[in-house]
């Protein structure tokens, strides 16, 4: 028997990690564009695709449930929306406007 089930791992699945809006955020909405803010000054303006990810993340989601939506939004398969996605995410959650549970 292999280590997995010596080790009684069978049936473990690692989840996607899930991501959401910090709910604390000073946001401005207007046609095209989202605008974030911090207590602490710091802001971003989103446009494109970082306006479309941050629409979504009206509750948690996972990268793989974002990009399926904008792919069906915008036509387009989603493994090409699936790293524009990726790149958006980690933009947002370095600088604090979005938190993930991994």
């Amino acid at each position: 028997a292999g280590c997995a089930e010596r080790c009684g791992l069978m049936g473990v699945v690692k989840q996607a990690p899930r991501y959401w809006r910090r709910p604390d955020l000073l946001t401005r909405i207007a046609p095209g564009l989202v605008v974030l803010a911090q207590d602490d000054g710091s802001s971003v303006s989103l446009t494109g695709s970082g306006e479309s990810v941050w629409r979504l993340l009206d509750r948690e989601r996972t990268d793989g449930e974002l990009a399926l939506e904008l792919a069906s939004i915008y036509v387009e398969e989603p493994s090409r929306i699936a790293d524009e996605v990726g790149q958006v995410l980690s933009v947002l959650v370095v600088s604090g406007f979005v938190v993930t549970d991994y």
